[in-house]
């Protein structure tokens, strides 16, 4: 018997590691890339999303260049999934039922890739409320998820006005990036925010890990020439699973550790500020004054107590 999935539509894979701001590109910390091949895929793969960086934003290029780094590499096996998928279009039920979760898979993995980048960003804007976020927790942690999914919303918000009223087509056209981008990672993130409140499984474990779901050798051989990878950066390992079968969690977590370290040796990025840690410190330090004041005159009284009357 065939079984014949209904196509649900795609939303365009995208993803940035350069940016435009004002009539300029600005490119990212990240290693001059080299074109594979010229012919482009299927999900438009391309540079120049629109940034307006902060006057010391130029310090988050390292966390928009890994995170888009590793958002590239998981669209390389979202697009391969998806041509996997529709290739096999009429097939055995048994097998367009994994087809289908391969590929569900796959474009989760890369769209949360994305909110990533989005928020790194943002960061790079001056977004207070971006910059206290620890952006490897967004997908992971419920918590630091759902403060990371309101400043999705005021990403595509914000720049759905700068498109109207903008009149230079190569700005507004990456303006329309920037809000695809945004679209697909909050559309990813509701996602995984839903399934962590309800515990069930998000597919999501780790933010630098990549996860072949069951793509074939053949296929990814396919897609790999059509993709642009940047050079002199640390290559990902891979984490192969298959969807028929449970994903040891721990395991996936070693292969994100060696991806996280590798890339920070090339690419390190600055810790999230965190307010309440400030005020924390700022209290350490008054009780550490406190502390040795009272030891000083602690002191001073002990000396003046022998000191002749």
């Amino acid at each position: 018997m065939l079984y014949m999935p209904r196509p649900r539509p795609l939303m365009a894979c995208t993803l940035a590691l350069a940016v435009i701001s004002g009539a300029s590109t600005i490119s990212v910390a990240i290693p001059q890339t080299v074109a594979i091949a010229s012919e482009p895929t299927i999900d438009a793969m391309v540079e120049g999303y629109y940034h307006t960086p902060a006057s010391d934003g130029n310090k988050y290029s390292n966390s928009i260049a890994t995170f888009a780094y590793i958002s590239k590499k998981r669209h390389m096996y979202h697009s391969a999934a998806r041509d996997q998928h529709y290739d096999n279009f009429y097939t055995s039920r048994d097998k367009a039922i994994a087809l289908t979760e391969i590929h569900h898979r796959s474009e989760r993995a890369c769209f949360i890739g994305k909110a990533r980048v989005v928020l790194s960003l943002l960061q790079s804007e001056g977004n207070k409320l971006a910059r206290a976020i620890d952006i490897s927790q967004v997908g992971i942690d419920l918590k630091t998820s759902k403060q990371a999914l309101p400043l999705l919303t005021e990403s595509i918000a914000s720049h759905t006005v700068l498109h109207s009223n903008e009149t230079d087509p190569q700005k507004k056209k990456a303006i329309e990036k920037r809000i695809k981008l945004s679209e697909e990672g909050k559309s990813a993130l509701t996602d995984i925010i839903n399934d962590l409140e309800s515990n069930n499984d998000t597919y999501e474990y780790d933010a630098f890990s990549v996860i072949n779901w069951g793509v074939s050798s053949e296929i990814l051989h396919k897609n790999h020439h059509v993709h642009v990878m940047p050079v002199n950066v640390p290559e990902l390992e891979i984490f192969s699973t298959s969807v028929d079968s449970k994903t040891d969690k721990i395991e996936v977590e070693k292969s994100a550790r060696k991806n996280r370290l590798a890339m920070a040796a090339t690419l390190p990025m600055p810790e999230p500020v965190n307010t309440a840690n400030a005020q924390s410190t700022g209290w350490k330090y008054a009780i550490t004054f406190f502390k040795y004041f009272g030891i000083i005159a602690g002191l001073i009284s002990l000396i003046v107590s022998f000191l002749p009357r």
